[in-house]
């Protein structure tokens, strides 16, 4: 985490601040460029979506949707340790 930290400050797309009223604690907080930027990452994945729609239709579509959520899901345990998608027993 601190690996990308560091590079979204270097690029300037961060800053870190000191918390108001807890000094000890350091905040992370969009630059007026990180903004953008996430402006225009949202918008690239707002346009992806709609392409992938139009690709598939309605009913695949919403397939796609269920089993991306699904596959997010936290297993809480049934995955061996290891997360919803690399774990050996992903069944549901």
């Amino acid at each position: 985490m601190a690996l990308l930290v560091g590079k979204l400050s270097d690029r300037g797309l961060i800053e870190r601040r000191i918390h108001p009223r807890r000094r000890n604690i350091r905040e992370l907080h969009l630059t007026d460029s990180g903004r953008d930027e996430r402006t225009k990452a949202e918008q690239i994945v707002s346009d992806l979506e709609q392409r992938i729609h139009q690709s598939l239709g309605d009913q695949h579509y919403r397939q796609l949707r269920e089993l991306r959520a699904r596959s997010s899901t936290p297993c809480y345990g049934r995955c061996g340790g290891a997360g919803p998608l690399t774990g050996s027993n992903n069944s549901g």
